[in-house]
């Protein structure tokens, strides 16, 4: 009957909980104490935390406003429940298993809708494993989120994190996608109303077997038919690949690092839809200092739109955050104010306006050993696979560019620079709008940059293909 509730007012209340959910319990939660973790091997206890294991649990847990202290590994493993004003305060280093997320390493929607209402996440999260899964390069294996590591048909509503992330290592033998997102690692099916994140993320692997998908909110999207939805959302935290570090591959983005579409136009079940409705505010720094050892796709908003999914910004955007890139990329860079790279197939449609600000200068002093497009507003829109693959679209109202863009590094390839599409190779698909586009940011080649070939243009470094629309006003 859920007309009754668990009151937790201890933390042996809250271990009772546990056991009782973990035995079946659907009793809802409600906290009407701050709960404090005894310390790990705390021996006046006997007792060390352990995540609550209850994948069927659709409870729910009001935290009235108070937090649960301490947590040195997750609150639960697998749930279907919901939360409601409750904080966590967290303080890990996790060592076995680099799905990682402070509510839960995974929430899945089991026939109910999860939500998380008035939550936060505070602390510091750190992911320092060393796995050699069955399976190489499965996304799976390395989900890490501020709130969850993995989720899919779940509802956030002003939720925070302020926890910083650091993904120190996760396996130094076999290839891994080291994912992580502050608030959702991977997920399929979500939306996000009023949501931030505050904390930094951090990659300081060194082994170079990790690939390095950093973003803001979310890590990667992935899942059948998956539908993202941001609304009035924010990203103050920074993104940083350390000087130190070495990652295999890499996507970067304030709010999400990757949209992982379907392969070609069959594929229906993985085409992927992202909305972001009303502002979206972008504040976090991007800093690259670490080497990559293939290709790079930064952007302010997406690192990288794969193929065949479809992003509509419906409200206004502010970016005020820098990027800068210092090291070195090994293969091409793909560098954008707003989007890193746009895949065939795809469209990225912005239906409102969009200022990047004086202060969201984006500097590439980096050795970059093939090409490198980098834009104000997007890196490069990929090439359609000889028209089986058609309609890349790029589609605009109003944007205003008031940042600086500047290369002082090397390129091996060709350098295209501008203050909109650093590359729009756009066979059987276009680019057009119905506003305006302003570039009031300088673009600048310094006097010890080494380069081969370059275009730049205030409005796109290099247009190759057809059905190129500059729109009617």
């Amino acid at each position: 009957d859920k007309a009754e509730v668990f009151t937790i007012a201890s933390f042996s209340d809250l271990w009772e909980y546990k056991g009782a959910v973990e035995s079946g319990s659907t009793l809802n939660a409600v906290l009407v104490n701050d709960i404090e973790i005894p310390a790990e091997g705390d021996v006046m206890i006997g007792i060390t935390w352990s995540p609550i294991n209850a994948p069927n649990y659709d409870g729910t847990i009001y935290g009235n406003g108070y937090a649960i202290k301490g947590l040195y590994a997750p609150l639960f493993n697998q749930t279907s429940a919901s939360f409601k004003g409750l904080h966590l305060v967290v303080n890990v280093t996790e060592t076995a298993n680099p799905n990682f997320g402070a509510f839960a390493r995974q929430l899945v929607a089991n026939g109910n809708a999860p939500k998380f209402e008035h939550c936060s996440v505070s602390g510091s999260i750190k992911i320092n494993t060393d796995i050699a899964p069955a399976t190489a390069d499965v996304l799976e294996d390395g989900a890490t989120g501020g709130f969850v590591g993995i989720a899919s048909g779940i509802h956030f509503e002003n939720c925070v994190n302020n926890a910083t992330l650091e993904l120190k290592k996760f396996s130094s033998t076999v290839k891994m996608w080291g994912i992580m997102g502050g608030i959702v690692g991977l997920a399929g099916t979500t939306s996000f109303t009023n949501c931030s994140n505050n904390g930094s993320l951090n990659y300081t692997d060194t082994t170079g077997k990790t690939a390095a998908d950093l973003g803001g909110l979310v890590g990667t999207y992935t899942g059948k038919k998956a539908t993202a939805t941001f609304d009035n959302c924010s990203n103050y935290g920074d993104l940083t690949i350390a000087d130190t570090a070495k990652a295999r591959d890499c996507n970067i983005g304030g709010i999400v690092s990757i949209i992982d579409g379907a392969k070609d136009a069959s594929d229906a079940d993985n085409k992927k839809s992202v909305i972001f409705e009303n502002t979206t505010t972008l504040g976090g720094n991007v800093y690259v200092n670490g080497a990559v050892a293939n290709t790079l796709r930064l952007g302010g908003i997406i690192g990288s739109n794969y193929s065949f999914s479809t992003v509509e910004i419906n409200g206004p955007v502010t970016k005020s955050g820098s990027i800068s890139v210092t090291n070195k990329v090994s293969a091409h860079a793909y560098i954008g104010g707003l989007l890193g790279h746009q895949g065939s197939g795809g469209t990225f449609n912005i239906n409102d306006f969009v200022t990047i600000t004086e202060d969201a200068d984006i500097s590439v002093s980096a050795e970059i050993s093939s090409n490198c497009y980098c834009a104000g507003g997007i890196g490069t829109s990929s090439r359609p696979d000889n028209g089986k693959n058609p309609y890349v679209r790029i589609q605009y109202k109003t944007v205003v560019n008031n940042a600086d863009l500047t290369f002082s590094g090397t390129c091996g390839g060709t350098l295209r620079l501008s203050g909109f599409v650093g590359y729009t190779y756009n066979n059987y698909g276009f680019i057009n709008h119905t506003g305006k586009f302003v570039n009031n940011g300088k673009i600048e080649v310094t006097e010890d940059a080494v380069i081969d070939a370059m275009d730049l243009a205030g409005f796109s470094g290099y247009v190759n293909g057809y059905n190129f629309s500059a729109g009617s006003d």
